[in-house]
C-alpha cells in the first residue's frame, strides 16, 4: 500500500509539475499552477486581477496603472507608493503583518510581506510581493488556511520563484 501512495504521488506531482500556466504583462511575468482568470477588481479603474485557485490555496497578481509617472531612478517615490498602498491593503483585508522584508529583483526593489487577514470567521495567511515597474504597481500574493502549510510551500515556492522582470 506504501508503493502505491508514493507512486501515485509522483505522479501526481509529475502532472502539477506540467500544468503550469505564463501570464505575462509588461515586463513582468508569472506562472500560475492552472490557467488563471483574468478579470478586474475595479473595473471603474480598470484594475487587473489574475486569479487561480488551487486545493489548497489562492494565486492572485493584481496591478494597475499609476496616475503619476514614476521613472526608474526615483526609488523614493516608488517607495512611497509602495507604502500607500500596503497600508490600505492590510486596512482594507482586515489585517497584520507577521514579517516584513525588502529586496531587489532585476532592480525592481520589492516589498515581501509575511501576513494574516481575517475572510469571514477566519484567519488566512499568506505572502505577498508588493512593487512598481513601468508606471504600474503590482501586487502578487498567495493566501491560504493557515494549517495547510506543509501542502503549500511547495507550489508557493515555485509560484514566487517564477517571477521574472525583464530590465
Amino acid at each position: 500500500m506504501k508503493i502505491i501512495t508514493i507512486i501515485l504521488t509522483l505522479l501526481s506531482n509529475f502532472c502539477i509539475a506540467q500544468s503550469w500556466h505564463k501570464y505575462s504583462v509588461g515586463k513582468i511575468t508569472v506562472s500560475f499552477p492552472h490557467k488563471p482568470s483574468v478579470g478586474y477588481f475595479d473595473a471603474a479603474r480598470k484594475n487587473v486581477m489574475v486569479r487561480d485557485t488551487n486545493l489548497y490555496s489562492t494565486f492572485i497578481l493584481k496591478y494597475d496603472s499609476l496616475k503619476q509617472k514614476v521613472s526608474k531612478d526615483d526609488t523614493r517615490k516608488a517607495e512611497k507608493i509602495v507604502n500607500d498602498y500596503l497600508t490600505d491593503f492590510i486596512i482594507s483585508m482586515n489585517g497584520y503583518i507577521d514579517k516584513r522584508t525588502t529586496f531587489t529583483l532585476s532592480k525592481t526593489t520589492i516589498q515581501e510581506l509575511k501576513c494574516r487577514f481575517r475572510k469571514g470567521n477566519v484567519i488566512i495567511a499568506g505572502k505577498t510581493w508588493i512593487f512598481v515597474n513601468e508606471n504600474r504597481i503590482f501586487q502578487i500574493t498567495n493566501y491560504y488556511a493557515p494549517n495547510t502549510d506543509r501542502d503549500v510551500l511547495p507550489d508557493q515556492n515555485k509560484f514566487f520563484k517564477s517571477i521574472t522582470i525583464k530590465e
